[in-house]
């Protein structure tokens, strides 16, 4: 039979898929390709813990001076590899810690010293531990404990302030580590130090003025404390380094003005503080408030305890502090102010050089307790009564100085706002002249202030455009020092206000002048009366009040003033009555003429008894007013006191003289029909004397009061 080959074809090809499966399933196989390592994972920053302490805890309390802080950080790496480029750590510390590189150590926990960092402290006292690469790498901190260790303490020569500064803040810090940039870290909690050190036990360090031991007078400085009040901690330190302070601003100024660069002496105790002598007060708090009264006990009360404790004054002038115990003298009335040749202030607990951001006297700003300006301003109030009690006046600042950063505000002006808090307070040229002779700054043991023959008088006083002409003379029984002329308020009834801004004349033998550029007058809103005063080597003041007032106006981009066509009281006007005055409205004659409508004159009328005067229905009432200078004038300008209309004038005749003997009528019978101000016009006249005549008073239906009562007189010329 015959085969078919395609079968056997295909059997041929089963034998070899066979033979090749067979072949598969034998034991020898193929090596397999081998698995990669897994990638390096490096330490990261949150792979780092960082814990600190102080001394064992996290705060801490200094005590003493020279106690020891330990600050000890833990900085825990784990167990991975570091690929880092600049591992650091660091803190800062406050200026009065004393830190060097020998007292920082890092080792490991177990305490084996760690060589290879760099430790550096910059000016700013802050630490910096940084790392070093050991054989090219950081791994040494791989999974280790690492200790820093920062040892300090208080520096030596901490001040006072300072050291209450720490009292009141305290201090906290912490510790940071970073690997790249101070701005990508990790930190520890803060420490928080506190402190309450005995600032007594601190060497009094603060020097006032070099000339001090020189002074032939010294301040006397009282501690007044009521009998119900407790002696404020730390009393004595506080002020004296407050006026130690104010010794060098005042003596500043002076040496700024071209005076002896000095200042009010003040007493001082062995241990280089002022020697302030504490009163207790016979009275309770309540009994002294914010009187001339409650002043003048509390004056009498000294001169009493110096007197049974056989002490004497150092001089003419006094300081009296009040000591209050409320807290920065919240709702307390006591004397504050200048009377006399005193000064009165307070004390209250808080009230130190610490509280102001800035140094008085080189306008350096401060470390400081955070206070409210108006308990600075009661620093600075004190030292602006208590140049009140060594004569000087209010004055204020002229328009270039209030945009000076060294001057800004006078402090016999506002400036006490900003005694060491803002801007600058500074003292004017007025209160340089009127220290320059004042008892407390002599080298020389003579009298001071003796009665006065001294006058000075205005002559001329013209405005040519932007400028003000000031020039006249004077007399004076000592040399004469100074001439100082104040552009002041008009309304203001004293020679130099608060607002006034001051320029010292130049002086010709007996003469002075000075030329004012009118736009330095700061407040321009206002009317203005030009004054002078004159200064003697005895003390003495004697000042002069010009009649004329003035107003500012704007021309064409220039200030200029215009004289006003009211004259006024110049502070030389004198005023007579033809009869006694009563009693019963606290009669004084000069209140007629004293500028201020809330004071008046009172007389009794004819026919009128009332406080102790009693005249008769046929009597003539008049009031005479010496100018003192003949004055040119065309009307008379007269304000009722107006309280009641039977008080009031109702008709008056004018006569004018020129020797007060010889009286020439300027007008007879002029009506008053105005309630409150009338304004009598006549011809011109020039007298140097005025009378008024009271020929009817009352309503004009014949009610009538027992007196008759006028506020003000004013002349004007138009």
């Amino acid at each position: 039979m015959k085969k078919d080959k395609s079968k056997l074809s295909w059997l041929l090809l089963l034998s070899i898929l066979f033979l090749g499966l067979a072949a598969c399933g034998s034991t020898s196989s193929i090596e397999p390709e081998p698995e990669p390592d897994p990638p390096t994972v490096y330490a990261l920053m949150r792979d780092v813990g960082l814990t600190q302490t102080v001394n064992g805890a996290g705060r801490f309390t200094i005590t003493e001076l020279d106690e020891t802080l330990l600050f000890s950080s833990r900085l825990v790496f784990q167990d991975r590899p570091i690929n880092w480029r600049n591992p650091t750590f660091t803190q800062s510390f406050s200026e009065l810690f004393v830190i060097t590189e020998e007292n920082v150590t890092v080792t490991t926990e177990n305490g084996t010293e760690i060589a290879s960092v760099k430790i550096e402290i910059d000016e700013n006292n802050r630490v910096t531990v940084a790392f070093q690469q050991v054989n090219n790498s950081f791994n040494y901190l791989r999974d280790e404990i690492v200790v820093i260790n920062i040892e300090t303490a208080l520096i030596e020569d901490i001040t006072e302030t300072q050291a209450e500064i720490l009292n009141h803040s305290g201090f906290r810090t912490q510790s940071y580590f970073f690997v790249e940039v101070i701005e990508q870290n990790i930190r520890s909690s803060f420490m928080v130090i506190s402190s309450r050190l005995n600032l007594d036990a601190l060497p009094f360090t603060v020097v006032g003025c070099p000339d001090n031991h020189l002074m032939a007078f010294r301040l006397n400085v009282i501690y007044f404390v009521p009998s119900d009040v407790t002696p404020n901690p730390r009393w004595r330190r506080r002020l004296s380094e407050l006026l130690l302070n104010h010794q060098l601003y005042t003596r500043q100024w002076m040496e700024y003005w071209g005076y002896v660069p000095r200042a009010f002496g003040l007493p001082m105790d062995e241990n280089g503080m002022v020697d302030i002598v504490m009163v207790r007060g016979a009275g309770r708090a309540a009994d002294y408030p914010y009187s001339a009264a409650a002043a003048g006990r509390q004056q009498q009360q000294v001169r009493d305890y110096f007197a049974q404790n056989g002490l004497s004054f150092h001089s003419d002038h006094f300081l009296l502090i009040t000591a209050t115990n409320a807290s920065f003298a919240r709702g307390v009335s006591i004397p504050f102010f200048g009377m006399g040749r005193w000064g009165f202030a307070l004390d209250f607990p808080e009230m130190e050089t610490a509280m102001m951001p800035f140094c008085t006297f080189t306008g350096v700003r401060l470390p400081h307790i955070p206070t409210p300006a108006v308990n600075t301003s009661l620093i600075g109030g004190l030292f602006h009564e208590m140049h009140h009690g060594l004569n000087l006046l209010h004055a204020g600042e002229t328009y270039s100085q209030r945009r000076s950063p060294r001057h800004n505000v006078a402090l016999m002006g506002s400036g006490n706002h900003n005694y060491g808090r803002s801007g600058a307070s500074f003292l004017t040229v007025l209160c340089a002249a009127t220290l320059n002779v004042n008892q407390t700054l002599s080298f020389v043991n003579r009298p001071f202030y003796t009665p006065s023959t001294g006058v000075v008088r205005i002559e001329n006083l013209t405005v040519n455009g932007g400028y003000l002409h000031v020039s006249g003379s004077f007399t004076a029984d000592v040399p004469a020092t100074d001439v100082i002329i104040h552009i002041t308020e008009a309304h203001d009834p004293s020679v130099s206000g608060p607002n006034s801004p001051v320029f010292r004349a130049d002086i010709t033998g007996n003469t002075f002048s000075k030329i004012i550029p009118i736009w330095e007058i700061r407040l321009r809103d206002r009317t203005w009366r030009v004054n002078a005063s004159l200064f003697t080597e005895d003390g003495n003041r004697v000042q002069f009040r010009h009649a004329r007032t003035f107003t500012m106006h704007n021309r064409n981009g220039y200030w200029t003033m215009v004289p006003d066509e009211n004259i006024m009281n110049d502070g030389t006007w004198e005023v007579t009555t033809s009869h006694p005055l009563p009693t019963t409205d606290n009669p004084r004659p000069e209140f007629l003429v004293d500028g201020n409508i809330a004071t008046f004159l009172s007389q009794v009328r004819p026919g009128g008894s009332i406080g102790g005067v009693s005249v008769p229905a046929t009597d003539e009432v008049w009031v005479t007013v010496n100018f003192n200078q003949p004055i040119e004038f065309n009307a008379v300008i007269l304000t009722n006191r107006n309280a009641q209309e039977m008080l009031n004038p109702r008709e008056v005749t004018f006569f004018g003289s020129n020797d007060g003997v010889n009286w020439t009528t300027i007008i007879e019978r002029a009506p008053l029909p105005e309630r409150g101000t009338n304004t009598v016009s006549f011809d011109r006249v020039t007298f140097r004397y005025l009378r008024m005549r009271y020929d009817a008073t009352g309503t004009a239906a014949g009610a009538r009061g027992q007196t008759v009562q006028v506020s003000q007189l004013k002349l004007r010329n138009t």
